[in-house]
């Protein structure tokens, strides 16, 4: 078994629950530690190491609990090498037990799932976006107050794209003359 986790191209670690704080007793060459960690002080350091600064102490206690009681947890963890390199890595542990069916190890399969995340929040963007178009939509087509739907139209474009300042200018006679109509961000009779 040692031959087939070291050859993983997933993170793998192994940690002994038979000794106090679970230490971690191996960790392949694929597992990723978290930010501030390396592969040298994650050997022999407490499993809840690895998450502290991630989960609550309540969370990581109930899912640690769980796993002693033979459930499957997954954990999840942010790790960021650089201020432009930041991946979400996941854990999951499992038990492995022996002959007699008392618990050997417990062994953590690790996994990127930044691509995951950035696709699940892209998609929250999008729904967002979506559903605040319908909304205006359905303001407009309810009445005929342009002015209302200026102000409406800005207000849900701020909330959606996060958004600071934002106007709707009408030009006068020329382009070198314009006045707000409606704005976000700035005070009442801003030109």
């Amino acid at each position: 078994m040692a031959v087939a986790i070291s050859a993983m191209t997933s993170g793998a670690v192994v940690i002994n629950p038979n000794i106090p704080d679970d230490p971690i007793v191996y960790a392949n060459k694929a597992f990723v530690p978290p930010t501030g960690m390396t592969i040298s002080n994650v050997l022999g350091a407490p499993l809840k190491r690895l998450f502290q600064s991630q989960i609550s102490a309540k969370d990581l206690n109930d899912k640690l609990r769980n796993l002693s009681n033979g459930q499957s947890v997954v954990l999840s963890f942010k790790n960021q090498e650089r201020a432009s390199d930041t991946r979400w890595l996941e854990i999951r542990l499992d038990t492995v037990k022996g002959n007699k069916g008392q618990t050997n190890y417990y062994l953590g399969i690790q996994n990127d799932i930044t691509a995951q995340l950035l696709a699940e929040r892209e998609l929250q963007a999008r729904m967002e976006r979506q559903a605040a178009s319908a909304e205006f939509g359905r303001k407009a087509l309810a009445g005929d107050n342009l002015e209302y739907l200026f102000d409406e139209a800005l207000r849900l474009l701020g909330e959606t794209l996060g958004i600071k300042y934002a106007g709707i200018v009408q030009f006068k006679n020329s382009a070198a003359q314009s006045e707000m109509v409606t704005g976000i961000g700035w005070q009442r009779g801003t030109r």
